[in-house]
């Protein structure tokens, strides 16, 4: 198999709100609800309550056992969001913000006891390739 490099997409760097409970689930578990709550449903695919493509397939079989994280991702929303969903197999929720003070704001606006909120920036990948760039400093030795 061969790896290619992914055309490289311009973007507006986003502010991000993480939302961690302190409870975790692991990947293993959540694949078993997904596999369980598939074998129920005649489609083969579990209902979600996410109305958009921007979607985790075990999202809603993991916010079925724990609404706590639905709330989050709505509440997120409420905020000023462009887009809020769980990561992974859970439990992180993040939501995307166009601007820092926004994303500030939405960061005390969701703030629950036994909830961890952390805020950061996405960068694109030329900024990436230039933070993460080896600098090679002329006139060094290797000794």
């Amino acid at each position: 198999e061969r790896l290619r490099r992914c055309a490289s997409y311009e973007f507006e760097p986003f502010w991000v709100v993480l939302a961690v409970p302190r409870f975790g689930v692991s990947t293993a578990q959540a694949y078993r609800w997904l596999d369980v709550d598939r074998s129920r449903h005649a489609a083969g695919r579990p209902r979600s309550f996410r109305k958009d493509s921007f979607v985790n397939d075990l999202e809603t079989v993991v916010a079925r056992r724990h609404p706590e994280l639905e709330v989050m991702v709505s509440k997120l929303m409420e905020a000023g969001a462009t887009r809020a969903a769980m990561s992974g197999s859970g439990s992180a929720i993040f939501g995307l913000f166009p601007r820092q003070s926004l994303a500030l704001r939405a960061r005390c606006a969701v703030r629950r006891p036994g909830w961890r909120t952390l805020l950061t920036r996405a960068i694109d990948r030329r900024v990436f390739e230039k933070l993460t760039a080896i600098q090679v400093v002329s006139g060094a030795s290797g000794r």
